[in-house]
């Protein structure tokens, strides 16, 4: 008896440990609407070795669907996959089935979520001696941060056209798990890491991810690592909501600076009026300048003509005067003048003249 009541608690607990197990893979929410078709982008190349990637998806919160970014992460141990979360057909709502860690890729709805997850299993890389290998058919890797590549172009699965984010109801995908899927629920299961559970919350604070917002087209579709994501919409980015409320703040400190240049203003217009009544009984001084010298201009030289005086270069002509009877003939020069001599025309030194060639044909100016 009381080793039947210790196998029929033990099998309890066996029960409880399977279904708290399974709940970890399995329902979380459940809506009634279901989630946008998802969405289309370029994966971005891979970081480095070991990184392994996660697809993006629909979560949902208080404005409704978000989408969640996919990216580039290292996984809590070497040897184990990552199974993406879907939504699934629940009887009466969608529910949403949760993404874990695990030795082996389990079920996720069908939904081809491209880059080596088809719908069925995972074709992007498997682990090799403890070290990830990528399949360049599936994945952006470049050889110059990744070393570790093989192709493989049996896995690229293009069957799903228009993009269904969902398994099971109206338009759904119709996939069921099979029995090897089956088997990978009840296997060990790690939950996604802190650095995925932060990129999932910042996903949920950045508005421009909401389908309401963007229309099924979010502004962040893929990211090389989740960090790089969280800190661009973080509250101390522009894209936060937390930021919408700072600009109101200081907008009243330049109502407040505008007081002062207005009583300035009054003053500088009385100090202008007072100027403008000085300005009027102040007397107008105008500056004449000083006349300015001209230098004579010296004329160049012309033939001497019969009866002319001889004067020294730059010198002009005396300005004494001479009797009537003398008008014809030249002054005398300053250079005949003797020094000492006082002022005055001497007849004996009057200079002799030698008329040119050409005077015998002139009339005698004398009768």
């Amino acid at each position: 008896m009381n080793s039947s009541r210790w196998f029929s608690a033990y099998g309890l607990a066996a029960a409880l440990v399977l279904v708290t197990s399974h709940a970890l893979a399995q329902v979380s929410i459940s809506i009634d609407v279901a989630p946008p078709p998802l969405a289309v982008y370029e994966q971005p190349p891979c970081p480095g070795d070991d990184f392994i990637w996660t697809p993006g998806y629909w979560a949902y919160g208080d404005e409704g669907y978000y989408w969640v970014p996919g990216a580039w992460v290292q996984p809590p141990e070497i040897n184990v996959y990552w199974t993406p979360a879907y939504w699934g057909w629940g009887g009466d709502a969608y529910v949403f089935h949760q993404g874990y860690w695990g030795p082996t890729v389990g079920f996720y709805g069908g939904v081809n979520y491209g880059y080596g997850y088809g719908g069925r299993g995972y074709g992007g890389g498997r682990w090799d001696h403890n070290h990830f290998a990528y399949n360049t058919a599936v994945n952006n890797v470049s050889a110059n941060n990744v070393h570790n590549t093989y192709v493989d172009r049996s896995v690229v699965n293009n069957a799903s056209a228009n993009n269904t984010s969902y398994n099971g109801g109206k338009g759904g995908i119709a996939a069921q798990p099979t029995p090897e899927e089956r088997q990978v629920e009840q296997q060990r299961h790690v939950q996604a890491t802190a650095e995925q559970q932060s990129h999932e919350r910042a996903a949920a604070q950045d508005r421009n991810q909401l389908a309401k917002v963007n229309g099924g087209k979010p502004a962040t579709p893929a990211v090389s690592r989740p960090e790089a994501y969280s800190h661009a919409s973080s509250p101390s980015q522009p894209g936060a909501q937390q930021v919408d409320h700072a600009p109101q703040q200081p907008a009243v400190e330049p109502q407040q600076v505008n007081h002062a240049p207005q009583q300035s203003s009054a003053e500088s217009q009385q100090v202008k009026k007072e100027n403008q009544v000085v300005e009027k009984s102040s007397p107008v001084i105008e500056k004449k300048e000083a006349p300015v010298k001209e230098t004579p201009q010296v004329s160049p030289l012309e033939p001497i003509k019969p009866g002319e005086a001889i004067h020294p270069a730059n010198e002009s002509a005396p300005k004494e005067s001479h009797p009537p009877e003398n008008h014809s003939s030249a002054p005398p020069s300053h250079e005949n003048k003797p020094s000492g001599a006082s002022a005055g025309p001497k007849p004996e030194s009057k200079p002799q003249i030698t008329p040119a060639p050409s005077a015998p044909n002139k009339p005698d100016s004398h009768p």
